[in-house]
């Protein structure tokens, strides 16, 4: 059995199994403040200050026993982009300059370059970058969507594009093909945390990963072993399927959070986002686990009412837990608990 404390606060799931060596050195970022509209500055921000060594900053990389300081690679950075959370993105990527290319090409392009993704090598200074790290009303302001990852690699766009195309369409076990949403930063992360031979195979060039987890957190994963040698098939098999599925539903909790605390704005300073945030998604991991309250409108719900009135919910409530634990349809659940809150 394991310990409670053993259990990733962020998945609610345990580290995976010794039987794949992990390579990779995970954290998380927190504190992230988004870049606002800095108006009528001389020289704007490209990131945020907590990220900026990471995505921009020097590296010790590596070298190999034959290469002298001089003749090892630099890392580039890079984005992978969903077109689906940014306005226009092939727009705004030829007008940006930056190199760039779609993962989809021929007729997977042609039907779905508008919510396909794109990679994209980023430059310090240039305003596409500082866009995507830029949180305000306006549409090209685009960090609350967190529409994508950052990674670091020594390989040419080129390369990086022919290795992660291999992983746009996976097969199950069974030999059912699926778009496979890798660049979503939850699923890349959470993977790297609890699925170690498909994040194996996708970060084996990358030396590094950033992937924006809510407003103010990324984790940042480190690929203490990257090689150019060529990964065999990625097969989704029903284990990582179901990390998966755990890894969305504490999302979707994250995202309720964000709704619920931030809507769609920077934390103030009374608000001590990472506790909050959390104290919310472990109370919806219960109302999941414990009520059956499954859908996501169920969800925010609960969690509205509980945010708003806390001490209803303690251990003394028990009309509230008779309720919630009752055979009702969810809906049935939480309009029997409102009308009994209106009475309390």
């Amino acid at each position: 059995m394991r310990a409670e404390d053993d259990f990733d606060p962020w998945t609610q799931l345990p580290p995976p199994d010794d039987v794949v060596q992990s390579t990779f050195n995970i954290s998380v970022i927190e504190g992230v403040q988004p870049l606002d509209a800095q108006f009528g500055l001389q020289t704007p921000k490209t990131v945020p200050e907590a990220l900026y060594s990471t995505l921009f900053g020097a590296k010790d990389i590596p070298k190999k026993a034959t290469q002298t300081a001089d003749s090892v690679p630099l890392l580039n950075t890079y984005a992978v982009i969903d077109a689906a959370k940014v306005t226009n993105l092939d727009e705004c990527l030829e007008a940006s300059g930056l190199e760039h290319r779609c993962l989809f090409k021929g007729a997977a392009y042609e039907g779905m370059k508008d919510v396909s993704p794109w990679i994209v090598r980023l430059e310090e200074g240039s305003s596409f970058t500082r866009d995507l790290f830029t949180c305000s009303d306006s549409p090209q302001h685009v960090w609350k969507k967190r529409p994508g990852i950052f990674i670091h690699s020594q390989g040419s766009l080129t390369e990086i594009w022919e290795h992660l195309r291999r992983f746009t369409r996976v097969q199950d076990d069974a030999g059912k093909w699926y778009y496979f949403r890798f660049w979503e930063p939850y699923v890349l992360y959470g993977l790297a945390a609890h699925a170690l031979p498909v994040a194996n195979q996708i970060c084996a060039p990358l030396h590094s990963v950033l992937a924006p987890l809510d407003m103010h957190t990324a984790g940042h994963v480190i690929n203490l072993s990257p090689t150019t040698k060529r990964s065999e098939r990625c097969v989704l098999f029903k284990e990582t399927q179901s990390v998966l599925s755990k890894i969305r539903q504490h999302q979707v909790l994250v995202d309720i959070a964000e709704t619920i605390l931030l809507d769609g704005q920077v934390a103030p300073p009374s608000l001590d986002w990472p506790k909050q945030r959390d104290r919310l998604v472990n109370w919806g991991t219960h109302a999941r686990q414990t009520y059956g309250l499954r859908k996501r409108k169920s969800l925010h719900s609960y969690l509205m009412i509980r945010n708003a009135m806390p001490h209803a919910f303690d251990d003394q409530a028990l009309r509230t837990n008779e309720i919630l634990l009752s055979q009702m349809t969810e809906a049935d659940k939480l309009t029997m608990l409102i009308n009994f809150l209106r009475t309390v």
